[in-house]
């Protein structure tokens, strides 16, 4: 009898249960990872001590669970543009990020990774950007893109990831960056009679505003039609 309470107290300091399992919780920190100093030394942050032999029961029901792996939300995607709050469960916070503006504006854009085969809802607290026909949804980094919330409100989306969706973009629209334009270069690259390119102007921090003529190049058109 002695050597089987020895052993219950031995296990429940080392937070094992009869089979060698554990049963202590690890306490997960905002960013997914572990608190290591709680889980090393073996206290249960829930009751603030050390573990007893009598708590194996009631540890190994009520204390266990499974660890979400984290996902990340930010903005490192060509016009990237969000500020992240927080989340909490599988509510996402965040605002669109208001630079080189003297108030509110719309545009934004992030990308989702690591939430395969989750439900998400992403609220944001700054205003309503999200326009009539939900956000825009990008499975290829932008390549192309289309209309796929679960359900929207002017200021939130839901939206369920596909189960082999390891990056996901969102947007307010449908994103066009210098990748599309030189894409679309270069699958005109032959048309020399139908496109023009060049430099419009350049923009207030020195950047080359491209513009591209199409139509009547080598003649004088008779309608002129100018598209920004």
């Amino acid at each position: 009898m002695r050597r089987m309470r020895l052993a219950a107290v031995m296990a429940a300091a080392l937070g094992l249960n009869a089979a060698g399992d554990a049963l202590w919780f690890r306490a997960v920190g905002g960013n997914g990872r572990d608190k290591s100093a709680n889980w090393l030394t073996g206290v249960d942050t829930a009751v603030k001590r050390m573990p007893q032999a009598g708590d194996a029961v009631m540890l190994s029901t009520s204390r266990l669970q499974s660890e979400t792996p984290p996902v990340v939300i930010d903005k490192n995607l060509p016009a990237g543009n969000i500020v992240l709050e927080g989340m909490e469960g599988d509510t996402v916070h965040l605002q669109n990020e208001l630079r080189d503006t003297a108030g509110w504006w719309f545009y934004w854009a992030f990308r989702a990774c690591g939430a395969a085969g989750r439900t998400l809802t992403f609220r944001f607290t700054n205003g309503d950007p999200v326009c009539t026909r939900g956000p825009c949804v990008s499975l290829d980094q932008g390549r192309t893109w289309h209309y796929a919330a679960d359900s929207f409100t002017p200021r939130a989306f839901t939206y369920t990831f596909p189960p082999d969706a390891q990056e996901v973009w969102f947007a307010m629209g449908m994103v066009y960056t210098q990748r599309d334009w030189e894409t679309f270069l270069t699958r005109h690259a032959a048309s020399v009679a139908f496109i023009e390119t060049g430099t419009l102007c350049a923009s207030p921090k020195g950047r080359a505003v491209e513009r591209a003529r199409v139509g009547c190049i080598n003649r004088p058109p008779k309608y002129r039609v100018w598209l920004s």
